[in-house]
């Protein structure tokens, strides 16, 4: 008996998308009050919150529908455009990562065997999916992501694509050859 693939997709985003629009009202009702004046903090604070507001609308706008599907032999990604697939076979390591801002998403992050220069590659893991991801639903879209995982024989890293950013690993494993012919350690 074949199992369900495990879908991973937008999570939480009706009280993201009530949170930020709160947010956009409570900043646009205090600008046209204005009790601090033009600028200062309430200037910096409020285009945070705005700026933060509108990446969540953004990001559930355009990728609501977006999905990564987790079977039994392929990590799927399935866009608007098209859908990528990942043989789990081909697949070093897994993680998860929000985006560079933290309001815009997150998603699978994957690590690839495959040529030197490839991205997603060995030896530059990429983020394969901006899912709307808000709240618990991180949480539990990384255990579903871990789980997967495991039962593939994969090694999931936390915080891979942070970990090698800020040289606290290198791109690849110990023992682990410098490009995919085989050349020198």
């Amino acid at each position: 008996m074949e199992e369900e693939p495990v879908v991973l997709g937008a999570v939480g985003i009706r009280r993201a998308v009530v949170t930020a629009v709160g947010a956009l009202v409570v900043v646009g009702v205090l600008a046209w009050w204005n009790p601090w004046g033009a600028a200062g903090v309430f200037g910096y604070v409020g285009g945070y919150v705005v700026l933060a507001a509108l990446c969540v609308v953004w990001s559930v706008l355009v990728h609501r529908a977006d999905r990564v599907r987790l079977e039994a032999e392929a990590v799927v990604v399935v866009r608007r455009s098209g859908e990528t697939s990942y043989p789990w076979a081909e697949v070093l390591e897994v993680s998860w990562s929000t985006t560079t801002w933290p309001y815009a998403g997150s998603g699978p992050v994957l690590r690839l065997r495959g040529g030197a220069y490839d991205t997603p590659g060995p030896n530059a893991p990429a983020q394969i999916a901006s899912l709307p991801v808000f709240g618990r639903g991180a949480g539990e879209s990384v255990a579903l992501l871990r789980r997967a995982a495991g039962a593939h024989g994969v090694t999931y890293t936390p915080k891979l694509i942070e970990l090698i950013t800020t040289g606290k690993r290198s791109p690849r494993l110990p023992g682990e050859r410098r490009d995919a012919r085989g050349g020198s350690l």
